[in-house]
């Protein structure tokens, strides 16, 4: 059974993130851990913590979109 959802692919994971979007309060307690050295992709589990998956893990996704202007002729 598929848990959680695919939010993304971030190359070395397990090194020191700088950007202030990967906040250690974003991931689960001992993650990222780059289990096997190979996990750079990204899991939202059901609790809406992160954790890093080799990219092959299989899982819903999510896609992001401009969000598209409303016509002045809708209602």
């Amino acid at each position: 059974q598929k848990m959680g959802i695919f939010i993304g692919g971030f190359p070395s994971l397990a090194l020191p993130i700088p950007n202030p979007d990967f906040s250690p309060r974003f991931w689960r307690e001992g993650e990222p851990n780059d289990s096997g050295n190979n996990e750079d992709c990204a899991h939202l589990w059901i609790s809406g913590k992160w954790n890093d998956v080799h990219c092959t893990f299989e899982c819903f996704f999510v896609c992001e979109r401009p969000l598209a202007q409303k016509s002045p002729f809708s209602h």
